[in-house]
């Protein structure tokens, strides 16, 4: 299902940009509902919702974007009116940011619709609620994950070779004397795409965007201006037979860009175009990103440049796990060159009324060349030295650490700010001989 315009989304501030704006939420307590950080966010029982004006006999698209941890329980409704007809999204079971989708007619009548977003249990997050008609133009989702560095190097790879550098900092990529970043993008053989890049070249400086499809397919377009942001766009044609291509971008003297998009076309160009040159650089804020990317559904850009949300969350079995302090320490226990180093990432919950504590340690290597940023499988049968997951009970001499034997691991390590992200879900077998599943989200 393609996406639509943010302008024909019925849902006015469904990304939350403006926190709780044209929303009437409602919580039993302990329950609350939270606009604060640009989502709506229910814990236990609350709901949040708004009034719209819609045709009857007509065929909507309703989405939602939801993350969900402590087990959370809800579900993302339409309440048709006059009639109370209800379509309804159910949610459940911890999970990371995912979309949600259905195709909705409206019964013959139908004047209105209430948008309801409801929490039963847990903590779930919404974003990104958009109700539009399936007509007028369709823009697809965005290909480029990331292209506003809005998450800094995540899903790019870094390569420079001294004397040239490159690297992701304030949202934006600075490279110079061949270093580049590149990424692999899924397409349809034979399709035709727009691409756009932001460029600024200082000191005389320009690069190149590669589109290299194959070693004798790779075109290119120079980007190379006055000094100032430059907008630079271009038709791209896939060729037969080619299912995926790395877009490689890469400084030949001195290169600054962002907002890299590749979206199908709406209309065809003919060759590659530059705007004019802008002063500055405002970064603002793209409809492809927020229809690709969770953490881009904002109003700007600029409010990604806030710090790094600190969380680590999720459960252990039936338990729900909620870290009160996260540490992210480096170790080595020897001074000898051949040992290596480790991150330990350690989540701390503390029992109520008790001295007891849970804490779940993930420990990975220090090493990027070694264990690069992405998504690894634990294998029981398979020895893994590079990372681990450790679960300790401290408080009660009776209960023994136990260490994942399966599972996926996903993280994300940024080496300029040390900052790690990402999730665990993992298997091990407790003193009872019972296989026990861990699942976390974190951010320190």
């Amino acid at each position: 299902m393609v996406l639509q315009p943010t302008s024909n989304n019925l849902v006015r501030n469904g990304n939350f940009a403006n926190h709780g704006t044209y929303w009437s939420a409602t919580a039993t307590a302990p329950g609350r509902v939270d606009f604060s950080r640009q989502h709506c966010i229910i814990t236990a029982t609350g709901q949040a919702e708004q009034d719209l004006a819609v045709s009857d006999a007509t065929t909507y698209t309703f989405s939602v974007f939801t993350l969900i941890t402590y087990n959370g329980k809800g579900s993302a409704q339409l309440v048709f009116q006059p009639s109370g007809t209800t379509e309804s999204i159910v949610l459940d079971g911890n999970h990371g940011w995912l979309r949600n989708e259905t195709s909705v007619n409206t019964p013959a009548g139908t004047t209105g619709v209430t948008v309801k977003l409801v929490g039963d249990a847990g903590d779930v997050w919404f974003d990104n609620v958009r109700l539009v008609e399936e007509e007028g133009t369709i823009i697809p989702i965005e290909l480029v994950s990331n292209g506003d560095f809005a998450e800094d190097r995540k899903d790019w790879i870094l390569t420079a070779t001294p004397p040239g550098t490159v690297s992701i900092h304030d949202n934006r990529c600075v490279a110079n004397h061949g270093g580049h970043i590149e990424q692999v993008i899924t397409v349809t053989p034979g399709q035709t795409y727009d691409f756009s890049i932001d460029a600024m070249t200082p000191s005389g400086g320009h690069g190149f965007a590669i589109f290299d499809f194959a070693p004798d397919n790779a075109p290119q377009i120079e980007l190379r201006g006055d000094g100032g942001w430059d907008t630079y766009t271009h038709s791209l044609t896939i060729p037969e037979g080619i299912p995926e291509f790395t877009l490689r971008v890469i400084a030949a003297t001195f290169l600054e860009v962002d907002n890299l998009s590749l979206k199908t076309a709406v209309a065809r160009k003919t060759k590659t175009s530059l705007s004019s040159a802008r002063s500055d650089h405002p970064h603002v804020y793209s409809p492809a990103q927020e229809n690709r990317i969770m953490t881009t559904a904002t109003a700007q850009k600029t409010a990604h440049r806030k710090a790094h949300e600190k969380y680590f969350q999720g459960s252990i079995g039936d338990e729900v796990f909620k870290a009160n302090y996260v540490t992210h320490t480096l170790m080595n226990r020897s001074r000898s060159r051949n040992t290596d180093m480790y991150w330990l990432l350690e989540g701390t919950q503390k029992a109520e009324n008790s001295t007891n504590k849970t804490v779940i340690v993930f420990k990975y290597l220090y090493d990027r060349e070694k264990l690069p940023s992405g998504r690894y499988t634990l294998k029981e049968d398979e020895r893994e030295s590079r990372f681990s997951v450790i679960i300790m009970r401290l408080g009660n001499a009776n209960v023994p650490a136990y260490t994942a034997e399966r599972g996926t691991v996903e993280f994300f390590h940024d080496d300029d700010t040390n900052h790690t992200h990402g999730a665990l879900d993992v298997y091990f077998t407790n003193a009872q001989g019972a296989e026990v599943r861990v699942q976390i989200l974190f951010s320190e």
